[in-house]
């Protein structure tokens, strides 16, 4: 998968980035990491409700602001994003009208066919191309009607009366709908500031396929497991970790139950904070990689190793490599934002010991100049050492 961003916060121009099966943010504080990040995450929000304008810049999932605080700063142009896979491209250009923004160019290509549309400010059709022909000149030629328009970000056409030569044209549509939809529906975000624990959580009889950002329904989610989701996950979390996770209703309440690897039994409140910070990031990884529970093609996941000593931060490096060995496709893209050496160097150790290969992993080095961020590449060589790593990156943080 690749992603671009242009006029987005401190970028002018991220370039087409290529994602891949691992792929590793690293910077100092506020160059761009979280906002380049979030995108995906800001992609699948804007779906989950029905929005006037193309983005809901601010909810539950991250929050960007408005459309005026997301805009690089002196920057009168539009806010671009470029979304591809092997089989699809999906360009968005949001422009702001008044206090407000809204969506103006969309292009898209399938295979070999291309769709280019463009809108006014009150998300009505003012153009529309395909295979580079404008449509509304056919529809000319053949004495007819056609309205479209956009609602956030699906589009929606009407045709009077509809015509067989018509019909390609409401698939491509439908196809450009869905495509994005999914791109945002099968994104999963662990964010980095996650729920403290506690000793009691008021049940609720709710079916949970997946963690909020923050961890927050762990409970409620372990709880909606099967027997057989059970033994998988603490199978999981015994490999890497060497602990193991239960829940249990007691009256009205939940309490979650560590077991360490001397079989020692505690209350998630009673054990340390760390283990309440690895939990959602484990389990989130479990369920990305062996649940059928969700399909999720998208994990993305902020500081992972927060609050873990650094022998901890190291297993996590071999999580996510048994992450990648256990899904079946190279169709997805974990995203890391982290300041962990032992994690990047851990990751490095498994190259070398040839237990993932480096082409399936991507660092990306995020700096700042003049006030613009800037992303450079890196990666591991054979030897699982870093190339392109600059000179005493990690020391910069102190």
């Amino acid at each position: 998968m690749k992603i671009q961003a242009k006029n987005l916060r401190g970028f002018k121009d991220t370039g087409l980035l290529d994602l891949k099966p691992l792929t590793i943010l690293v910077g100092t504080n506020s160059t761009g990491k979280s906002s380049f990040l979030r995108i995906l995450p800001l992609l699948r929000q804007s779906f989950e409700k029905r929005i006037a304008g193309p983005i809901l810049w601010n909810d539950r999932l991250v929050d960007f602001g408005s459309f005026k605080e997301t805009l690089r700063k002196g920057s009168s142009d539009n806010i671009e994003l470029t979304f591809e896979d092997p089989s699809t491209s999906i360009y968005l250009s949001i422009a702001r009208w008044q206090k407000r923004s809204f969506l103006q160019t969309y292009k898209a290509t399938f295979a070999s066919d291309k769709i280019e549309m463009n809108f006014d400010q009150n998300g009505q059709g003012t153009s529309l191309q395909i295979n580079n022909e404008p449509f509304l000149q056919i529809l000319k030629r053949n004495s007819h009607s056609f309205v479209f328009a956009i609602i956030g970000l699906q589009i929606e056409l009407r045709f009077i009366p509809l015509k067989s030569f018509e019909k390609p044209v409401l698939e491509m549509i439908k196809r450009l709908n869905d495509s994005l939809s999914l791109l945002g529906e099968q994104t999963s975000y662990i964010r980095h500031s996650r729920a403290s624990p506690k000793r009691n959580f008021l049940f609720q009889n709710l079916i949970v396929d997946e963690l909020e950002p923050d961890g927050g329904n762990m409970p409620h989610f372990l709880y909606s497991l099967n027997e057989q989701e059970k033994e998988s996950l603490s199978n999981w979390l015994y490999e890497y970790f060497r602990i193991s996770v239960e829940v249990e209703l007691n009256g009205r309440h939940l309490g979650v139950f560590v077991t360490n690897s001397e079989k020692e039994r505690f209350n998630l409140a009673d054990i340390g904070f760390g283990f309440s910070q690895l939990l959602p990031v484990a389990i989130q990884s479990w369920l990305f990689s062996l649940s059928p529970r969700r399909v999720i093609k998208q994990l993305i996941i902020e500081q992972p190793e927060l609050h873990l000593h650094p022998r901890y931060q190291s297993l996590l490096g071999d999580m996510f490599v048994g992450v990648i060995k256990a899904k079946k496709d190279l169709n997805f893209t974990t995203i890391i934002e982290t300041h962990s050496y032992a994690l990047i160097d851990r990751i490095g150790e498994l190259v070398e010991e040839g237990k993932i290969s480096k082409d399936k992993i991507s660092i990306l080095l995020f700096t700042k100049e003049d006030g613009l961020c800037e992303i450079r590449k890196s990666n591991y060589n054979e030897e699982g050492i870093l190339k392109n790593w600059p000179a005493g990156f990690f020391s910069s943080y102190v």
